[in-house]
């Protein structure tokens, strides 16, 4: 039996240790003396905090977005040149637009950045997020294996994507936020190498905990 194109690999999150939560705690009541020091050099030297209050005051506002992260496998491996990864690249980018031209999102609609060997595509909150998992999905791995099989082995693609859902937060210099960390550790958790390293599939899906729950099962 053929194996199947997407392996759904769910991570679950763990908790930090009570102990460690409370080296944290008594750090911090460690240090009350020389930080009232600190405040009172500052106090003497006039210090200014009006330039960190503006920066504070220009924080932009977080908005929920559903995240979608690619990674090539194998990208940089030495069996394959510059010429084969732009080939690789155009393939990847060819198969998000395709997977992502959809009644319920579009790519347009969509904010993404480029990540040398993957894609960081960030969905509006609009978009129902079974979407991202059901037909979006099946229509990337769909043209990824049509581009496999007309290319040599050094332009095929097999890749992990990682699925999450959170607060994002955009800056002049692009995006940022707590989801977004999370996203890329799950989308580098050796569980998801594991996985995809020991199938034929295409690719290998990994979700938060929250997402799998919530929308998947």
């Amino acid at each position: 039996m053929a194996q199947p194109a997407v392996t759904i690999q769910p991570v679950r999150q763990v908790s930090q240790p009570a102990c460690a939560l409370g080296m944290l705690f008594c750090a911090a009541r460690a240090r009350p003396r020389k930080m009232r020091i600190q405040q009172s050099l500052e106090l003497i030297m006039g210090v200014d905090r009006s330039a960190e209050r503006v920066v504070t005051a220009s924080i932009p506002p977080a908005l929920h977005q559903a995240i979608f992260c690619v990674d090539v496998e194998g990208f940089g491996v030495r069996g394959r040149t510059d010429p084969d990864r732009i080939l690789v690249r155009a393939a990847l980018y060819r198969s998000l637009r395709a997977a992502f031209t959809r009644p319920e999102v579009t790519w347009e609609s969509c904010y993404w950045e480029d990540r040398g060997d993957g894609t960081l595509v960030l969905v509006p909150a609009s978009v129902p997020k079974d979407v991202l998992v059901g037909p979006v999905l099946d229509d990337f791995v769909a043209s990824l294996k049509a581009h496999n099989q007309q290319v040599a082995i050094e332009r095929r693609i097999r890749a992990r994507v990682a699925v999450h859902a959170g607060e994002i937060r955009r800056d002049p210099h692009g995006v940022v936020g707590t989801a977004l960390n999370h996203a890329f550790r799950l989308l580098d958790a050796e569980a998801a190498r594991e996985a995809l390293r020991h199938s034929s599939a295409t690719l290998v899906l990994i979700t938060s905990d929250r997402f799998f729950d919530e929308v998947i099962r």
